[in-house]
């Protein structure tokens, strides 16, 4: 490796440490795309050096990755939502404690142990996959005190679908307005995809 360009080595650390990151990534789909850049940079170096084991394992699995996006991409999921009928049910205690760290840093004043909890879960193929809890905060208002999705299924899908379609239930209800805070970056600029603008007191709103 002492003959091979600064620049060279650059482009073989860069495609192996994509690589390596990719397989840190909780949802499949952002795996497979930081794989596949990661594997097309090192194919890249491997032609660049002439090393022709490195370029055809490579070229693998980037045609692999392309492969499963294609069918990722065509894939169709269906959504549904299931009304929380009883809170402190088995399933949502478990629910709730398992992911207790991670609600508890977006959504500090969420009780988890509330005995009013009013919502739904959000279903993907008839698994449970996201949390959505609300409370009236006035006339034509309601506050989210939870819209939690599990770290497998944060491809944005699900949270597009029930905002899309989902709240169509809360419109029906008379809600003309969601409200929620957030002082977590990440749950900041999900909000700001998802439609909702912020006030100077920090107070997100998405009207319906």
């Amino acid at each position: 490796m002492d003959d091979v360009a600064w620049w060279l080595q650059g482009i073989g650390y860069l495609g192996s440490g994509l690589v390596a990151l990719s397989f840190s990534m909780s949802n499949l789909r952002t795996l497979r795309r930081i794989n596949l850049v990661g594997a097309s940079i090192f194919a890249t170096y491997g032609l660049l050096i002439n090393a022709w084991p490195v370029v055809a394992l490579n070229s693998y699995i980037v045609l692999t990755d392309i492969w499963y996006l294609h069918r990722l991409n065509r894939q169709r999921d269906y959504f549904s939502l299931l009304a929380i009928s009883q809170t402190g049910s088995t399933y949502m205690t478990r629910f709730l404690a398992f992911h207790a760290e991670e609600i508890g840093r977006i959504f500090p004043a969420f009780d988890t142990q509330g005995a009013d909890f009013k919502g739904w879960w959000i279903l993907r193929d008839l698994q449970p996959v996201g949390l959505f809890v609300h409370r009236a905060v006035g006339e034509g208002h309601e506050e989210i005190t939870c819209d939690f999705v599990i770290p497998a299924y944060r491809d944005l899908k699900t949270a597009q679908w029930f905002f899309e379609h989902g709240v169509g239930q809360l419109k029906e209800t008379g809600t003309r307005a969601l409200l929620t805070s957030s002082q977590d970056p990440g749950h900041q600029r999900y909000l700001s995809r998802m439609g909702f603008t912020s006030s100077r007191d920090g107070v997100y709103r998405m009207d319906l």
